[in-house]
């Protein structure tokens, strides 16, 4: 019996379905990650799969964003006197 629910455990992990689940997770986390860093200015990768070389869609509007936000804090914040 223990055997048999060994192998229900590992076929409901390699199924397709749990592995689309587990890839799709790991690309939101990887754009969520990408989108963040771009925005604070740091492109440090916090996740280094293949999937993260190349921004999705959300991530490269979020980048616009995050450009135009900085641009607007740059033009509007005071500057220092030298």
């Amino acid at each position: 019996m223990t055997m048999e629910a060994s192998f229900r455990a590992l076929d409901a992990f390699i199924s397709p379905s749990a592995v689309t689940l587990a890839r799709a997770s790991r690309d939101a986390s990887a754009s969520a990650a990408m989108a963040l860093c771009s925005c604070t200015g740091s492109f440090t990768s916090l996740i280094s799969t293949r999937s993260t070389f190349i921004p999705q869609s959300s991530v490269a509007s979020s980048r616009v964003v995050c450009e135009e936000e900085r641009r607007k804090l740059e033009m509007f914040s005071p500057r220092p006197v030298a």
